[in-house]
């Protein structure tokens, strides 16, 4: 529960920093800064790892941090240099501002070493249930059934036997090729799902679980932009079926992954 609230309130400082909080919520939480020196902490250390994850070098910089800065904290523990009043308050400043730093370096560091494509895919992925609808007493499709049952194999092997193909086909199979991690062979059927709605005689057919298991195969191909496209897509509409489905936190982590 407790981490379930601090990515919480992590997502309402990101919104806040973006200046998406209408006038009540942004004037509670600024109450609640206030209040809480950790929400406080965290809304610095989120400020400046922001603007760290902005660069192209990040990896390199935190790393340099970790190099030069610490060794020299910590040398000048064991040094006695006798400095003037105004030098103090600079060596006080820019002690300070170090440990800022190395704290906001920490936090990317651990952000870092949390974040991979296969984490963040474990956290998304949930089976497609397949809704058994019987319109006009029609019995359920063979390859419904096979899908079912979890024999994704067969689905493949069926769906490849078919001479004539609709869009359930291909959104079953392509399922059945993410269930057995062969993300490219779902890809390719994904595509030509969206390609057959985008036409202009589509009529939209399993339109929005295409964009979130989509975006799920291009995770696991790393192809993180196409996915951060879809994810920003889904959470942009209120009105999606994945809307929920789908945090500022999870993109804040694809931007992560895309600077890797």
């Amino acid at each position: 529960m407790e981490n379930e609230n601090n990515y919480k309130d992590l997502e309402l400082l990101d919104r806040y920093l973006d200046g998406e909080l209408d006038t009540a919520e942004q004037r509670d939480l600024e109450r609640r800064i206030s209040e809480d020196q950790r929400l406080k902490n965290d809304l610095e250390i989120l400020r400046i790892s922001r603007d760290a994850i902005r660069t192209k070098a990040l990896k390199e910089k935190v790393k340099k941090l970790h190099q030069t800065l610490v060794p020299e904290i910590r040398a000048d523990k064991t040094k006695v240099i006798p400095i003037s009043r105004k030098n103090k308050y600079i060596k006080l400043a820019m002690g300070v501002a170090a440990s800022i730093i190395i704290v906001a370096g920490s936090f990317i560091v651990y952000q870092y070493s949390n974040v991979s494509a296969d984490k963040l895919y474990a956290q998304q992925f949930l089976s497609y249930e397949l809704p058994v609808t019987r319109s006009n007493g029609d019995e359920m499709t063979k390859i419904d059934s096979l899908y079912l049952s979890g024999s994704y194999g067969k689905v493949i092997e069926y769906f490849n036997s078919l001479t004539q193909r609709n869009i359930r086909d291909y959104f079953l199979t392509a399922m059945s090729y993410l269930h057995i991690d062969k993300f490219k062979e779902a890809i390719d059927l994904f595509q030509h799902i969206v390609d057959k709605n985008n036409a202009p005689e589509g009529e939209k057919f399993f339109e929005q679980e295409t964009d979130f298991y989509l975006s799920l195969a291009y995770l696991k191909v790393g192809e993180f932009s196409k996915c951060k496209e879809l994810f920003v897509k889904m959470k942009a509409n209120p009105k999606h079926l994945y809307h929920k489905n789908v945090t500022r936190k999870d993109i804040w982590m694809l931007e992560i992954l895309e600077k890797e």
